[in-house]
C-alpha cells in the first residue's frame, strides 16, 4: 500500500509540473502574408499567359486577393475579351489579326496632342520671337513708322 500511494505521489507531482509547463506556453503568433491595401495594386493579368492554362484555384495562393476579388477581376477580363476560361482554367486570348490592340488614349491626353500640334503648326516668328501682330501691339501704332520697324525689321 505504500508503494502505491509513493507512486501516486511522484505521478501527481510529474502531471502537475506538466500541466504548469503547458499552461505557461504561449504560441507564437502565426505571421500572415501581407494583404495589398487595394485589389487594383494586383495586376491580374501578369500571372496569367498566353502559352499555358491556369487553375483558378491557385490564382488567390499566387496573388494574395481573396476568392471573390478574383472571381470579379476575371469577369471584368472575359468582358472585355481578353481571357478565355474553361472547365476551372483560365488563359490570355492572343491579340487579334497578329497585332496587339491599339491602348485606347485618354480624352485629357488628346486634348494635350491636339494642343501640342497646334502650337507646332503656328505660324513663324517675326523680328526678337513675336509674331507681327504681337510686335504692332507692342509698339502701341503711336507712330506707324516705328511699328512697320518692330513688325518688319
Amino acid at each position: 500500500m505504500a508503494d502505491l500511494s509513493e507512486l501516486v505521489v511522484r505521478l501527481i507531482k510529474i502531471v502537475t509540473g506538466v500541466r504548469d509547463t503547458i499552461a505557461a506556453y504561449v504560441p507564437k503568433p502565426v505571421e500572415a502574408a501581407p494583404k495589398p491595401t487595394s485589389s487594383r495594386s494586383v495586376k491580374l493579368v501578369e500571372y496569367l499567359s498566353r502559352d499555358r492554362w491556369v487553375t483558378i484555384d491557385t490564382l488567390p495562393r499566387d496573388t494574395g486577393l481573396t476568392a471573390e476579388q478574383i472571381k470579379l477581376k476575371l469577369q471584368y477580363l472575359k468582358n472585355h475579351d481578353e481571357i478565355e476560361i474553361f472547365r476551372g482554367q483560365v488563359k490570355l486570348k492572343p491579340p487579334k489579326d497578329g497585332k496587339a490592340a491599339k491602348k485606347k488614349v485618354h480624352w485629357k491626353t488628346a486634348q494635350k496632342m491636339a494642343r501640342e500640334a497646334a502650337e507646332a503648326a503656328k505660324p513663324p516668328a517675326g523680328k526678337n520671337g513675336k509674331t507681327a501682330k504681337a510686335a504692332v501691339r507692342a509698339a502701341g501704332s503711336i507712330r506707324p513708322a516705328r511699328a512697320a520697324r518692330a513688325v518688319f525689321g
